[in-house]
């Protein structure tokens, strides 16, 4: 089930105690429309909590963003805490991927205006790729990163998608899955990957209104690449049930569908049973990012 807009969605352990002496390691993803967070006992390696809320709309100003999740006392408590790592994946719809032949330090910046159009106030970023074998370069707001060195000293940035496309190819490697199209579907936008023999050739981000607008955008992006849906095998990841219309849609359609499962190398409390293993994706998988 998504989370509805100005829902929670909290999980904990119950041997979960704030302020103990455990290891701990954080990972937190950041969304004009919402937040989430997860803690993970290092020594258990162990999900022990999660929370994520949306909002009833978008916050249009992304660099107060970390001043809104922190005016909880409870989450401000969470995450004022000491953590041996902690990650965070802040999600923007532009990313511009440049393979290692083709990366130049001193002109991402012009590539990636080439591309995208870039806010004066934005500083640009970059995201090396190891199983891609390249760079996602895009911009955030100056302000937004400069808040979140304040708040997380020493903390590793990525953009979302850079996030997605190294933690899917190395899956896709991993469990020798033979699917060749990804889909993670968030509430208003997806991200869609073409892969051809375990690697990408095609990533970009669509905005939707309704699902027959996401299946308009996903059989452009095939047209272009001559693929067939009957002939395609789509690997489902996000905010998507097998029992919504979105997905039977999507079945008739392909010639099989699935979802990813969780990583195996963590272990997780009892709560996230209540919840599909292709949920928080990106923010059960962080740690896995370089």
């Amino acid at each position: 089930m998504p989370v509805p807009p100005g829902k929670t969605i909290r999980i904990a352990d119950k041997d979960f105690s704030p302020g103990s002496d455990n290891k701990e390691i954080l990972s937190i993803e950041l969304m004009p429309d919402g937040f989430s967070f997860a803690i993970l006992d290092a020594n258990a390696f162990k999900y022990q909590f999660l929370l994520a809320n949306t909002f009833d709309g978008e916050q249009k100003d992304f660099s107060l963003l970390p001043d809104r999740l922190l005016a909880d006392p409870e989450i401000h408590d969470l995450l004022s805490r000491k953590y041996l790592k902690t990650t965070i994946a802040c999600f923007t719809p532009q990313l511009t991927l440049l393979p290692n032949e083709l990366f130049i330090k001193e002109d991402q910046e012009a590539m990636h205006r080439f591309s995208c159009s870039v806010p004066v106030d934005h500083l640009i970023r970059t995201d090396r790729l190891n199983n891609l074998q390249g760079y996602g370069v895009y911009s955030l707001p100056e302000r937004l990163v400069g808040r979140l060195g304040q708040l997380f000293p020493g903390h590793r940035l990525w953009h979302s998608g850079s996030a997605l496309i190294e933690n899917m190819l190395a899956a896709s490697r991993l469990e020798d899955w033979p699917g060749d199209l990804i889909l993670h579907i968030r509430k208003s936008c997806f991200e869609v990957l073409l892969l051809d023999k375990k690697k990408l050739v095609y990533f970009n981000v669509f905005q939707y209104r309704d699902f027959e607008d996401l299946m308009y955008f996903l059989f452009y992006v095939l047209e272009q690449f001559g693929r067939d849906a009957k002939s395609s095998w789509a690997i489902l990841a996000g905010e998507i049930s097998m029992d919504s219309p979105g997905f039977t849609s999507l079945a008739s359609y392909f010639g099989k569908v699935s979802f990813t499962g969780r990583n195996d190398a963590y272990r997780y409390c009892l709560g996230f049973d209540n919840y599909p293993h292709h949920y928080f994706f990106h923010l059960l998988n962080l740690n896995f990012c370089g």
